[in-house]
C-alpha cells in the first residue's frame, strides 16, 4: 500500500500543480536586456501635483496597479479621472477599480493634448529636466566602475559649483596639443582597463553569489514539461501554481542558455518560450 501510495502522489496531475516546492535556482544567472519602458504621468488639476510613475508596459493591470500604489494609497481616493480613451482605461479591470474606490471617470477626445493640459505641461517639464537629471547621473561616482561616467568618457571631471563651495583652487598647467593627446590617451587608457576590471569582478561576485544555489537540471528536446501559472490563482494551499495542460520541449533558444521552446503537447497553439526556473 506505502508503494502505491507514493506512486499516486508522483504520477497525479492535481498534486504535480499544487505541491509547493522550495524554490530551487535551476538556471544560472544571465543577462537581460530591457526592450521599453513607459513613464505613467497623474496630476491633479488644482493644485497642479504630478506623479510620474515608471511601467514596464501600458496594459490594463499595470495601469490599474500604478493607480493603487501611488495616488491611491498614499493620499487617497480622487474623486474623478479625466483620461483619454486609452485601452488600459476602458479595460474592466480599471473600471472594477474606480467603481471600487468611489472614482467617477470622464473620458475626453483621443489625441486632443488640450484636454490635458496639466499633464501634457507636466511631461513638457519632464523633459526639460531631463537633461538636468542626465548631468547629475553623468558626474555621480557608480558603484560598478567606481568612477564618474563623465571621467571615464572625457578622461577629466567636470567643472562643478560643489568645487567653488569647497573653495577647490584647479591645477592650471600647460600643455602642448602634442602633450596634451597624448596624456589624455594615456588617462583614458588607464580608466578604460579600470572600469573593465571592476566590472568583471562585479560581474563574477554577483553571478557567483547567485549561481551558488543553482541545481543545473538542463531539459532535452522531447520532453514534458509543466509550466507555471503566471495567471491569477485560487487562494489557498491547494490552489495549482503550475498549469495543467503538459508542454514538449522543442529546443533550447540557445545554446547554453536556459531558455527553452515549448510546443503545447496534443493540442493546436503557439509555441511558448520560458526559462528553465519557471518550469
Amino acid at each position: 500500500m506505502s508503494q502505491d501510495m507514493k506512486l499516486w502522489t508522483k504520477t497525479c496531475l492535481q498534486c504535480m500543480c499544487a505541491k509547493a516546492r522550495p524554490e530551487v535556482r535551476i538556471a544560472s544567472l544571465w543577462g537581460i536586456q530591457v526592450t521599453s519602458i513607459s513613464i505613467f504621468v497623474m496630476a491633479d488639476l488644482f493644485s497642479k501635483y504630478a506623479l510620474a510613475v515608471p511601467t514596464k508596459d501600458q496594459s490594463a493591470n499595470t495601469t490599474a496597479r500604478a493607480l493603487y500604489s501611488s495616488p491611491i494609497q498614499t493620499s487617497g481616493s480622487p474623486e474623478c479621472i479625466l483620461t483619454d480613451q486609452g485601452a488600459a482605461f476602458e479595460s474592466a479591470v480599471v473600471r472594477e477599480l474606480c467603481q471600487l474606490y468611489g472614482c467617477q471617470t470622464i473620458h475626453m477626445t483621443a489625441y486632443h493634448p488640450q484636454g490635458h493640459g496639466a499633464c501634457e505641461r507636466f511631461n513638457q517639464t519632464l523633459l526639460r529636466l531631463f537633461p538636468a537629471l542626465i548631468q547629475v547621473n553623468n558626474n555621480t561616482t557608480r558603484s560598478t566602475t567606481r568612477m564618474t561616467p563623465q571621467y571615464v568618457v572625457f578622461g577629466r571631471h567636470a567643472r562643478l559649483p560643489v568645487d567653488w563651495v569647497a573653495v577647490l583652487s584647479p591645477t592650471l598647467e600647460s600643455y602642448t596639443l602634442q602633450d596634451w593627446v597624448k596624456l589624455n590617451h594615456k588617462v583614458l587608457s588607464h580608466t578604460y582597463q579600470a572600469v573593465k576590471n571592476h566590472y568583471q569582478r562585479g560581474q563574477e561576485q554577483d553571478q557567483t553569489h547567485y549561481n551558488r544555489r543553482v541545481k543545473r537540471a538542463p531539459l532535452l528536446p522531447g520532453e514534458r514539461v509543466l509550466v507555471r501559472n503566471f495567471r491569477k490563482r485560487a487562494k489557498g494551499k491547494l490552489a495549482p501554481r503550475l498549469t495543467p495542460e503538459p508542454f514538449v520541449v522543442v529546443t533550447p533558444l540557445r545554446e547554453d542558455n536556459p531558455v527553452y521552446v515549448l510546443w503545447p503537447e496534443g493540442r493546436e497553439g503557439p509555441t511558448r518560450t520560458v526559462n528553465r526556473n519557471k518550469l
